[in-house]
């Protein structure tokens, strides 16, 4: 067994993944195959795809702080084999959803016992992407247009089909009253120094972006100047980010810049969302 995949490694590793990951909001999926009462070879652990105990999928959860536990389906030959008493155990155990990966080879039967037995969430990328191959090898350059449209067709009914097989179709109200929505927040920090040269400002734009481009969730960090000498503030930088609890981060990031330039002497915090206030 590699040392990266003992326990006490793959906690630090996922730890430090949801760390950054909730700073920018974003719920984390993961788990561990290598279970410590697995003594097979590497090889063998691999194609057996031994899941952990529960007591180790439980302690895994807990000192991680993972959101989803995932599980792999183990593929014995051609069909896929559900240790469903461990399952249930995991599921007794584990404080958080559990996800299924693999899953092409189970039978409806099957997926319905796994859902039943705590699985919130089934991988089903490959079925879709063989009716999408199947679909382009039908390919005809005579007419994108129906081409177009039989794609889109038939992903969508094997998409449906399986939403109504694992009991999610007609239930997208429920999800989005349970669901926290995507929230893009704008952080700007104004600048009313107009003895600012163009290669101070243009050093200071480099400046934020290194300091707060490479921070968890900031998706750009932008710059503009005024269109007269009249308007009250010379200069901004606009930092986008991806979620509201990136503030919490990108606060440092604002500290050091005032440091570096004492001329960001203003700040709005999240222009144009809601629950949050402008400040001039």
């Amino acid at each position: 067994m590699h040392a990266w995949c003992t326990f006490p490694n793959v906690v630090n590793r996922m730890r430090e993944m949801v760390e950054w990951a909730r700073d920018c909001g974003v719920p984390v999926e993961g788990g561990w195959l290598c279970s410590a009462e697995d003594e097979a070879s590497e090889g063998a652990r691999a194609e057996a795809a031994v899941w952990p105990t529960a007591a180790e999928a439980a302690a895994l959860v807990q000192r991680s702080g993972l959101d989803v536990f995932s599980l792999d389906a183990p593929c014995c030959g051609a069909r896929t084999k559900i240790d469903f008493p461990r399952l249930k155990l995991i599921n007794a155990a584990v404080n958080a959803p559990l996800a299924l990966h693999g899953a092409v080879g189970l039978s409806e039967d099957q997926i319905r016992r796994v859902i039943f037995k705590g699985v919130a969430k089934i991988g089903v990328s490959v079925p879709i992407d063989d009716v999408a191959r199947a679909v382009l090898g039908r390919r005809s350059s005579s007419n994108e247009v129906s081409f177009l449209h039989a794609f889109q067709d038939e992903i969508s009914i094997e998409a449906e089909r399986h939403m109504r097989l694992y009991g999610s179709a007609g239930r997208a109200a429920e999800v989005l009253s349970r669901c926290q929505h995507w929230a893009v927040v704008q952080q700007i920090w104004l600048c009313a120094d107009d003895a600012l040269s163009e290669q101070e400002f243009t050093n200071l734009v480099s400046e934020c972006r290194q300091l707060a481009g490479t921070r968890p969730g900031v998706r750009g960090v932008f710059a503009g100047r005024a269109l007269t000498k009249q308007d009250k503030y010379c200069y901004c930088v606009v930092v986008r980010l991806s979620h509201p609890q990136v503030l919490n981060d990108a606060h440092q990031a604002e500290a050091a810049i005032s440091v570096l330039h004492r001329s960001f002497n203003e700040r709005c915090l999240a222009v144009g969302v809601q629950a949050f206030e402008t400040v001039a």
